[in-house]
């Protein structure tokens, strides 16, 4: 197969550029070995298919980087493989980016979701630095899907809990440096990104996961930090705010309420 796309790549590139006319055509080769393979690792792999999407250009690039999302997304397996990180990586920050105050809001949920689902395949086992190092990457890189920033949050917060399991099935009675310097670093991610949610009733419930989550490790000055955080967020709290599907707008009382029995059972 890379050697039928090295022969079509020898046919469609060179000095009059005639691949920009033959983007249909192009797309439909690209589907077919999308649909040929089910490893998505093989398929990166080949030397030619990345010179292959490096052809398309304006509004089609944005819809190949979508339909090998949505290959990728549907791959059973995770992976930690650096090469297909990085060239799936490469692909959601070109759908990430075509995202503008025009686009319509289902453009906008499905590309939070192909863009979640490409975070969900991603598995560095136990090496929870790795992947807390690969969190920082995305929350620089997509900025402006707010179901995307959420669920960062909710995954650095999530690498504590599991480091924190980690340590307690190792059989261990507490932290040792390194194991609660990293719980921290989670906690400090949480931290500075729960701020930049729009939802503030979104703001709350995770400033008080993330304090749940600090009192479990025994850091009570975080939980203490998330909690006053919390707090801070109730007097920002409209009445009504737009539900997020037909833009109706909702009252805010039951659900915020609901946050606030909980943050009584906690506290």
């Amino acid at each position: 197969s890379d050697i039928l796309l090295q022969d079509l790549m020898n046919h469609v590139t060179g000095p009059d550029r005639p691949y920009e006319t033959l983007q249909v055509p192009l797309r439909r080769i690209l589907e077919k070995v999308l649909t040929t393979f089910s490893d998505f690792t093989k398929i990166v792999a080949m030397a030619n298919f990345m010179p292959l999407l490096d052809l398309f250009r304006g509004t089609e690039q944005a819809d190949i980087a979508r339909r090998v999302l949505e290959a990728f997304v549907k791959t059973p397996n995770t992976t930690n493989d650096p090469v297909v990180i990085s060239t799936v990586s490469g692909l959601a920050k070109i759908l990430h980016n075509s995202i503008d105050a025009l686009s319509l809001e289902d453009d906008r949920r499905e590309t939070s979701r192909l863009i979640k689902g490409f975070f969900s395949r991603i598995d560095f086992g136990t090496d929870f630095e790795k992947h807390l190092n690969f969190y920082v990457e995305c929350r620089a890189a997509f900025l402006r899907l707010e179901p995307v920033k959420y669920s960062l949050i909710v995954g650095s917060i999530d690498l504590a809990n599991r480091t924190l399991r980690y340590v307690s099935n190792a059989g261990a009675q507490r932290h040792s440096k390194k194991t609660i310097a990293f719980v921290k670093a989670c906690l400090a991610f949480a931290h500075i990104t729960i701020p930049s949610l729009d939802n503030v009733l979104d703001r709350m419930q995770l400033f008080l996961l993330a304090g749940q989550l600090s009192l479990m490790n025994q850091l009570l000055a975080q939980a203490d930090t998330f909690f006053k955080a919390a707090i801070m967020q109730i007097k920002e709290v409209p009445t009504h705010v737009e539900d997020g599907i037909g833009g109706r707008m909702v009252p805010t009382g039951l659900p915020l309420m609901n946050i606030l029995v909980k943050f009584c059972g906690v506290l």
